[in-house]
This record gives structure tokens, C-alpha cells and sequence, in this order.
């Protein structure tokens, strides 16, 4: 570090990332197993270092002398603890160590399921720098959560470790930074406010900084904050009265950090440039440098900062005001809306905290992450052959039961407990890393043909799959009464953002024609063709919406798109080769390659298999050979060695869609939910 520097910037919250977070006991548990107040030190003699760096050492970490005992009575005996023993005398839901969902199985303290830390030129893109910024006032130490006698203070502390907490989306994919602040009792440099022992000096104190010493930034760091927290002490030890708030200093600091920062990383300012959020946490209004003058004098408003932050160097300031006091969260407004936030963001109550920092994770993560990740998740489009074929069975002579059927079968390989969206992908289910598609094709009439897009690429779709080709959902008197009855069927598609099931994305049910006065479903050939070109078509008018500004879910010139078509007939006497391959050809030579997958004892014939191979040549630029699938079993083998041959970007692991699935939320998906339970979801 070539000298001191001061600190940045927050941003509003993924729910998903909190959503470990247990609500009827709101973030009181460190993700070590200690509790909030693990920072009342049972010895209040420790003192703390001035390296020239606001009290931090080379690796960002408080340096503390004397004994500094930070357990304070705090240990909830959740195991997993940083000491490294383990010791665990309660159990959390789906932790085996009772350790706030941390994520250690063994209790040994190695948070040895934590995903592994991203390395930052893997990812799409630069790791924001985020810089907490938090109130260090006596007034934290107001009782606020009378229940459970929490302090202030101690409530924030927790919401802060839960949010950063190792694993968490903010410890893996940006760098962090926690200054505290108070006030300064003098304008000469280097005044300590008496009575205080936790290190603020000239009104601030920096005790995690985004690089050491080497200019080397410092990945994953979200346990170096809990620790810090752990190991500082509340306020002047707790005492109501002896430092104020000083919120125009902190932020000033923080300029001259990010200042110092930005000439440390020259390489960091090519574009895209690396960004920066500030965080600030305050319970009270701001006030002069010496803590004693409420909201003046005008030119220490913190909002003069916050404004020059954003509007040179478009760094958003985050204001979450705590325990909503009135004129404080008309200062925390303030200095919100010049910071290019609108507006405070109210933690009134501990439980509102707690969705408030939740808030500020979704907001970093729409803002920064979001549209630099989105337009590198894979688009896959699914073509599955909608042919009458696919629901006979015995060779095609009668009509199947339930489950026997192709259509039933591809069905749960598609969307059933462990299909294609769970596929693993390294860095996750394949679900949360692409955005799928569903379309079918069959016959040609009426026209334009039956060909159709039941659901458009986008994040979270298993559910929109499951239900667009479910017989149920497609069977209505006085058509159909059984949907696997055999024919005569008539089938009633069905809109699927009506209630119910009420999706947000635009979603159709479908089913092959089962028509006829046999024992098997007729009516639905196969136009192979025709369902290619409806997929290029459609890939066409998407990517270009998706380039349009403001578009959802954006896409660039990366982008990757791929299809996978699953057929269980031959297209004789529908489709030529000549038609397929222009189809199949054009595609890949506009970048998107189609895996072919024959499916069915039904394409087993050395015709039908040297269709299969042509299509698979046609659409891979001769690279790719067709899958085999007599089965569902090897259905979802294929499915999971295409899936295998993509390289995915650690860092974009936006979506849980096990915890925001479809449906409904009439907002645009996925939204994040936060933990509404006892423990993890």
C-alpha cells in the first residue's frame, strides 16, 4: 500500500443470499457461531494499533494487543467455530453443526463446503470494491430488540456477518472493506476520542481494507469482517454516552480510500472499469466533526460527499437507516438520494434490517453483477418432437398408460426431481447458470403448423416446463377426460399466466394430436423442418430485443446459444433432408450449434439412424455425433453430457432457482425470497 487510503461502496440485497437468515430470531448468529454480542470483549483493556492505515494491518485485519477476549458470552456453542474445534452442542436445519448455515458438515471449523473462492480472471467481470460504512456511536448501544435484549449495535453486527459471511454472494464475488466511525474531538491529525479503545482515530477507523500492503487484492474476504466484528468491542464499551456521528468524515475517508485505491490499480480503470459501492449503516443524524451539533453545521452534511462520489465518479452511496428514528432517516434520505439511491433504505426493526441488507445485496447484484453476467449465461432452446408417435407405445399400436408413454418420459427428463435443469455444472444446477427454452414441433395444419415456442429462453423455467407438457394440464372436458385414454382426444392448450398456475414469463401448453378411431394416437406428423425454423426465427427476434437498452435479461455479441433436439421418428414423407439441413445449416453458421438426441426404440433402424447422424452433422458443422436414447435413463445421459462440454463463469451463479421458482410472483423472475423458516431452506 503506498498510503493511506479510505473506502466505497454498497449496493441493495439478494434475498436468496440471506436467506440462511432464521426470521423469528433475526441475524443474531455470526457465521462462526458466536453470537452478536461476540464483540463485547471480556477485556476491555485491548488496544489496537496505528500502522498509518486507520488502525488495520497489512492484510486488512485489526491488530490487537493485551488479552481482547472476544467471546463476551457470545458463543451459542453452534460449532463450526473459527478456533477450529468444532464444538458443537446444537444442530441448525440443514447444518450438521449448528453454525447459522455457514457451511462446514464436520463442525471442524475449515468451512469445508464453502464453494471454492473465484479467481477474478475467470470472471466476466471486475469484482466490485463494496465498503461498509458503519455508525459507531454510543447511541448504538440502545436496547432495540427488546425480546431478546440486543442492542443496537449487536443486531447490525449480525446483519452484517450473516450478509458476508463465507460463501455468501458478496464474500465470493467482490471485495469488502469495513470502516467504523465516530467523531473527531480535534482537527489535528491523529486525536483519539477518549475513553475509546477500539482504534478510531481522526474519527474513523479502517479495519478491513480491500489489498494489503502489495496492492494485492484480498478475494473472499467476507470471514475477515465477521472476525473484525467479533473482535471489536461495542461502543466506548457500551456506555450510552462519549462518541457521536461524524457521517461526513467517514465519508470523506471513504473518498480518499477509493482515490488511493484507484492510483494503486491503475489497470483497474480500463474499461469496464471496476465499481464501487458504499454502505452506510447509521442509527442517528449526522453532526459536526466533534459529535456535539446535530445536523450542522451545514457544511459537514454528509450528503456534499455522497454527491461528489456519485456524480464524478458515479459511485453509489446506500444509506440503510437503523431503528427509524424520524429525523434520522430524513438525514439517511438525504444523503441517499445525492449518493444516486433515492432513498434510505429503512431497517426500523431488526427484522427489517435484515431485508434492508437484503436489499442492498439484490441491488449490487442488478446493477453491477447482473448485466455484465447475464449476457454470458448460455441460451438453450429444447425442440422436442411433438409427433403422435410420442404417445403410443408396443412398436406405435396402442395408445400408453401414464409413464409408459415417450412424451410422459422426455417430459420428466425435462423438468421432473432430477432432470435437466438439475444437471450439476461445477458451479451449480445447470438451471441457475442458463436460460432455457421449451418448443415443439408435429404437423403441418393447421396452418402455419403446429410448431410452437411454450416457453421463451429465460432463468428458472422448471416449473413452466413441467406444466406446458403435462397431459393434465391440456385435458378439459368435454375434449378429454382422461389424457391417457387413447383416442379420440381433443386437446384444450392452455395460457399459463392466467390464475392458475399464473406464470410471469409467457408460457403454452401443448400435446401431440391424438386423433383417429385406432388403439394409438394419430394426427401429428413429423415436420422437423418446420420446428427448426420456428427456433431460428425466434433466436433471431430475442437477441435482438435482448440488445435493445433496458431489455431484462441483455445479451451481446458472446452470447451463446444452442439447441437440442430430441426426436422419436423419422421426417419421411414430411420434411426433405433438403429442408432440415438449410435449417440446421444456417443456424450453425450463425454460431449455434444443435445436439441431436434420437430417442425411442423407434429410431433404431439404420435409416432412421442415418437421418439422426446427418442431423447432428448438419447442425454441428460435422463436430458432433447424435446421442442415443432408448430410454429415459439415457435420455438424461445425454442431456448431461452435452450440458458437461460447457465452461461456465464462476462468479455468475446469479439464481437459486431452487429457492425462486416459477410460479408466481408477477414480478419479473427470479425474485428472491428470503428464509421464512427455522433455519436454511
Amino acid at each position: 500500500m503506498n498510503g493511506p487510503k479510505s473506502g466505497e461502496r454498497l449496493a441493495l440485497a439478494f434475498a436468496f443470499l440471506t436467506a440462511c437468515i432464521v426470521t423469528d430470531n433475526p441475524m443474531y448468529v455470526a457465521s462462526n457461531g458466536t453470537t452478536a454480542d461476540s464483540g463485547d470483549n471480556d477485556d476491555a483493556s485491548s488496544t489496537t494499533e496505528d500502522d498509518g492505515h486507520f488502525g488495520t494491518d497489512g492484510a486488512g485485519n485489526s491488530e490487537t494487543s493485551g488479552g481482547g477476549d472476544t467471546s463476551g458470552g457470545g458463543d451459542t456453542s453452534g460449532g463450526g467455530d473459527t478456533s477450529g474445534d468444532g464444538d458443537s452442542s446444537s444442530s441448525s436445519s440443514g447444518d450438521d453443526d449448528g453454525d447459522s448455515c455457514e457451511g462446514d458438515d464436520d463442525g471442524n471449523g475449515d468451512g469445508d463446503d464453502i464453494p471454492d473462492c473465484p479467481v477474478e480472471e475467470e470472471c466476466t467481470f471486475k469484482k466490485p470494491n463494496i465498503m461498509f460504512v458503519l455508525d459507531y456511536s454510543t447511541s448504538m448501544n440502545a436496547i432495540w430488540d427488546m425480546n431478546n435484549n440486543k442492542t443496537r449495535w449487536e443486531v447490525t453486527v449480525a446483519a452484517i456477518q450473516q450478509t458476508v459471511q463465507p460463501g455468501s454472494f458478496l464474500s465470493q464475488n467482490t471485495h469488502l472493506a469495513l470502516m467504523r466511525f465516530g467523531h473527531d474531538p480535534a482537527a489535528s491529525e491523529g486525536t483519539m476520542i477518549a475513553g475509546d479503545l477500539s482504534g478510531i482515530i481522526d474519527g474513523q477507523a479502517l479495519d478491513i481494507q480491500w489489498d494489503d500492503d502489495n496492492n494485492e487484492y484480498l478475494p473472499c474476504n467476507g470471514q475477515a469482517l465477521v472476525d473484525s466484528l467479533n473482535n471489536v468491542d461495542a461502543p466506548m464499551q457500551g456506555m450510552e454516552f462519549g462518541i457521536g456521528t461524524w457521517t461526513k468524515g467517514a465519508l470523506d475517508a471513504v473518498a480518499a480510500e477509493i482515490a488511493q485505491t484507484k492510483a494503486d490499480h491503475p489497470d483497474d480503470q480500463d474499461m469496464p472499469g471496476r465499481a464501487y459501492v458504499n454502505v452506510l449503516l447509521t442509527d442517528g443524524e449526522w453532526t459536526g466533526m466533534d459529535g456535539t451539533t446535530p445536523l450542522a453545521p451545514a457544511n459537514q452534511n454528509p450528503a456534499i460527499t455522497a454527491a461528489d462520489l456519485y456524480d464524478n465518479q458515479d459511485i453509489q452511496t446506500f444509506v440503510v437507516a437503523v431503528a427509524g428514528d424520524p429525523d434520522a432517516e430524513a438525514a439517511a434520505d438525504e444523503t441517499a438520494a445525492a449518493g444516486g439511491t433515492t432513498e434510505a433504505i429503512d431497517g426500523d426493526t431488526p427484522a427489517l434490517l435484515s431485508k434492508a441488507l437484503a436489499g442492498v445485496v439484490q441491488n449490487i447484484t442488478d446493477s453491477v453483477v447482473a448485466p455484465a453476467c447475464v449476457g454470458g449465461l448460455p441460451r438453450v432452446m429444447i425442440l422436442l418432437d411433438a409427433s403422435s408417435s410420442m404417445l403410443n407405445v408396443n412398436g406405435g399400436t396402442q395408445a400408453g398408460a401414464m409413464g409408459e408413454t415417450g412424451w410422459d418420459q422426455a417430459r420428466d427428463a425435462l423438468s421432473g426431481d432430477m432432470s435437466l435443469f438439475d444437471i450439476d455444472v461445477g458451479i451449480g444446477a445447470a438451471e441457475d447458470v442458463t436460460h432455457l427454452g421449451l418448443a415443439v414441433f408435429g404437423h403441418n395444419q393447421p396452418a402455419p403448423g403446429e410448431q410452437t415456442i411454450l416457453v421463451d429462453y429465460g432463468p428458472c423455467m422448471k416449473d413452466n416446463f413441467g406444466w406446458a407438457l403435462d397431459p393434465n394440464t391440456s385435458c378439459e372436458m368435454p375434449g378429454c377426460d382422461d389424457p391417457w385414454g387413447g383416442p379420440p382426444i381433443s386437446w384444450t392448450f392452455q395460457d399459463g399466466t392466467l390464475e392458475p398456475p399464473g406464470f410471469d414469463q409467457a408460457t403454452t401448453s401443448h400435446m401431440p394430436q391424438c386423433g383417429g378411431g385406432a388403439e394409438f394416437c394419430s394426427g401429428s406428423g413429423t415436420y422437423t423442418h418446420l420446428g427448426l425454423q420456428r427456433i431460428k426465427n425466434n433466436q433471431a427476434a430475442y437477441h435482438a430485443a435482448a440488445l435493445m437498452p433496458m431489455a431484462q435479461y441483455p445479451t451481446n455479441d458472446q452470447t451463446i446459444y444452442f439447441n437440442i433436439l430430441i426426436t422419436d421418428s423419422q421426417y419421411n414423407l414430411y420434411s426433405t433432408d433438403a429442408q432440415v439441413s438449410a435449417e440446421l445449416t444456417e443456424m450453425y453458421n450463425n454460431g449455434i450449434t444443435t445436439y441431436v438426441i434420437g430417442f425411442g426404440d423407434g429410431v433404431n433402424t439404420p435409416q432412421a439412424m442415418t437421418q439422426l447422424s446427418n442431423m447432428a452433422d448438419w447442425g454441428s458443422g460435422g463436430t458432433e455425433n447424435y446421442f442415443d436414447a432408448d430410454n429415459q435413463a439415457d435420455l438424461e445421459a445425454a442431456l448431461a453430457a452435452i450440458f458437461a462440454n460447457l465452461v461456465f463463469d464462476p462468479c455468475c451463479a446469479l439464481n437459486d432457482c431452487s429457492d425462486n421458482p416459477e410460479p408466481t410472483t408477477m414480478e419479473p423472475d427470479p425474485i428472491p425470497m428470503a428464509d421464512g423458516g427455522d433455519g436454511c431452506p
